[in-house]
This record gives structure tokens, sequence and C-alpha cells, in this order.
């Protein structure tokens, strides 16, 4: 409920639209979503790969949406973490990197399950994603300092569910059109803007 996934894809999206080669990797194997964001079949994945023995060049397909590769989780799996720990995951990994520009990996919540913590040292760096108003500060504080023992390079945090502070000032949120005139709003007052 973070919006880890959604903002696995949009990354994805905004290298596609760079020119750069991508894969989106669905290492969250008890839940993942990133087939359904990506509209992709969910039969075939990470999955099919590391039990089933099939090919890479089989389980990844291609988005819809956007010049994105999508490696899915696949079928459902009894045993997410004896997957994930193989040494075929670090070496599927590393076929990836040579194929492509970008490979980017969404895992479960990393205080949820041990997943994420057996992906994130794998990984040539780290976003952490939470939501605001449902992640208590001690656990952001926890899940840096578990990616801290597990030397995973953390490079930033996305922060989801954050209000936009009434700013003073030049731009169109303030009352102004940005040119110093006052403009009239209809409504409350405490819209939000959203830009994407």
């Amino acid at each position: 409920g973070d919006g880890k996934s959604a903002i696995a894809a949009n990354l994805g999206f905004s290298f596609a639209q760079l020119g750069r080669s991508v894969i989106v990797v669905d290492a969250d194997l008890r839940c993942g979503k990133l087939h359904r964001i990506l509209d992709v079949p969910d039969r075939r994945g990470v999955v099919s790969v590391l039990r089933d023995g099939m090919s890479l060049a089989q389980a990844i397909q291609h988005s819809p949406l956007a010049d994105i590769d999508v490696l899915a989780a696949g079928p459902e799996v009894d045993n997410p973490v004896e997957l994930l720990a193989q040494p075929e995951f670090a070496s599927t990994l590393s076929v990836l990197r040579e194929q492509y520009d970008v490979v980017i990996i969404d895992t479960p919540a990393i205080l949820e399950v041990t997943e994420g913590s057996l992906v994130a040292p794998l990984a040539d760096c780290v976003l952490l994603t939470l939501m605001v108003r449902k992640t208590l500060a001690t656990d952001a504080v926890h899940a840096r300092e578990l990616l801290d023992s597990l030397s995973a390079n953390v490079v930033g945090v996305v922060a989801n569910g954050v209000e936009e502070a009434r700013s003073y000032g030049y731009g169109l949120d303030n009352g102004h059109n940005g040119n110093g005139h006052r403009v009239q709003r209809a409504g409350t007052g405490h819209e939000r803007t959203t830009v994407s």
C-alpha cells in the first residue's frame, strides 16, 4: 500500500521515454502487481524461470503501454524466499544487466517479509518507498537501518501521500496566475494540485 509497484512502473516509463532499454522485474512473488499495471499476463515470469526452467526469452513480455519489457512474478509459489535465495536469481539479474540499460526490481515490503532483504544487496541501488500517513517514523528508520546492515546502496526515499504545502510566491497554486495577477478559484481553496 506504499505505492512501490506504481513507482517501479513509472520509473520504467520515464527511462523508456529517455530512450533507454528497460525491464521491470516483479520480485514480489507473494502478491505482485506489476503485470496488472503494465498490462501483461501473469502466467509466466520469475517463478517460471527459477522453478520451472523456462528461458528468460520465453518468460519476458513486452508491455503494450510503453517500450518496456516485463518479467512478471509468474505462477503462485509456496516458497518465494527459497526461490529468490537461489544463486540462479542473482545470475538472472546479471544476464538482464547485460541485455538492458535499466533493470528495475519491485520487491515486497522489506519489513514485512524476507524477500526484500535478499534482493536489495543484489541491486546497484535501492529506492525506499513509504506512505507518509501509513508508515510509522520508527518503521522508516528501521527499514533504513536494515538496508544499511545489508550494505544496500540506498539512493533516496519516495514519500507518497504528502500534502502539498500552501506556499507564497510565484505559481498557480497560491491564488495567482504566475504573472502576479490574482485569480478567483472555485471550491474550498484546499484543492490539491498533482503534477505528473
